[in-house]
């Protein structure tokens, strides 16, 4: 695409004050942004930052000051498969980690089985906020283990922890045991947090702090693998990979109990297949052929990609640690 060509997407997006998340999800501000804010590079970095198939859970980004977040004291929510985020925003980076956490939230609302069901990561969860009380026990504030054993949001508890305690000391005090101050709050936040510390790049810190949490997110990226293992067919010649796939349509449903992977839209361009690649060991792959799967279109439901690589890495598996006390 040419410079000039580019640029005028990019004028014609700005007039019309619509942008897209991944090409397909409406992003738009009721309220201005600052003019330090490039909306259009926030969303790209953070479609590089996340694997494609978790947006499939947005259906649209508002910008602006909403009631319910100034009542909440919110810088961003998550309510009905839309994202709200406000547009005092200090930065870009303040930005897309704002998105890149209410994104966490979609994902935790439609994989809750796999990530709570077990009850592993509650248990991770239950054991810091046990250390926490004793931590603030000795340092003399008048604490009750009740109101640490509770994994729910309550509005009393995140005022004491964020009025009578203070984010800065908490901070302060949770280091090498939560991800954050805000991820005390609940077991949703705990998750949360860690999703968007993850996707951030602060993987060596949490692997260390917070070992199921580790988990649960590698589990989530790898079932979105598990797609790509079942519909696709890897051919290989040389140092040329061809991917074929061919996906099912998207299922139609009226309601949203309704809703299953088979109901799931579901795209698949050639960065995402360039991501799975990744995963499987080949590397520095070069486009010889693009495609792009998108199951709610009939024309979209089968592709091919061709690429060329240099070297297919073989992944060795490392030992396995003990378990440590709290897994």
């Amino acid at each position: 695409m040419s410079d000039f060509l580019l640029s005028y997407i990019q004028e014609s997006i700005s007039r019309s004050g619509i942008y897209y998340l991944n090409k397909e999800i409406p992003v738009w501000s009721d309220d201005p942004l600052p003019e330090h804010i490039n909306l259009s590079a926030v969303l790209e970095k953070v479609e590089k930052m996340l694997p494609s198939a978790y947006f499939r859970y947005v259906h649209a980004v508002k910008i602006g000051t909403y009631p319910e977040m100034i009542n909440r004291e919110l810088n961003a929510m998550y309510k009905d498969s839309v994202l709200y985020i406000s547009n005092f925003q200090a930065d870009e980076e303040d930005m897309y980690d704002d998105i890149i956490h209410e994104i966490a939230h979609a994902v935790e609302e439609h994989n809750s089985d796999l990530i709570y069901g077990d009850e592993r990561l509650m248990m991770e969860f239950l054991g810091k906020r046990k250390r926490l009380y004793h931590i603030l026990k000795s340092k003399g504030y008048n604490v009750k283990l009740e109101q640490f054993l509770k994994i729910k949001y309550d509005y009393d508890f995140d005022m004491f922890l964020f009025q009578d305690i203070g984010y800065p000391l908490l901070n302060n005090l949770v280091i090498g045991l939560f991800p954050s101050a805000y991820s005390v709050t609940s077991l949703r936040e705990y998750f949360a947090v860690g999703f968007e510390r993850y996707y951030m790049k602060d993987y060596k810190n949490l692997i260390k702090t917070c070992p199921i949490l580790i988990k649960k997110i590698n589990i989530l990226n790898e079932s979105t693998n598990e797609y790509f293992e079942k519909y696709s067919k890897i051919i290989e010649e040389q140092n040329v990979v061809e991917v074929v796939m061919c996906v099912p349509p998207r299922k139609s449903v009226d309601f949203k109990w309704q809703e299953s992977g088979d109901s799931t839209h579901f795209k698949v361009n050639s960065k995402t297949m360039i991501s799975f690649l990744n995963s499987k060991g080949y590397d520095n792959l070069v486009v010889l052929q693009n495609s792009s799967i998108d199951n709610k279109h009939p024309n979209g439901l089968t592709a091919t990609w061709v690429f060329e690589y240099e070297e297919k890495q073989t992944k060795l598996k490392k030992r396995k640690r003990k378990p440590s006390s709290e897994e």
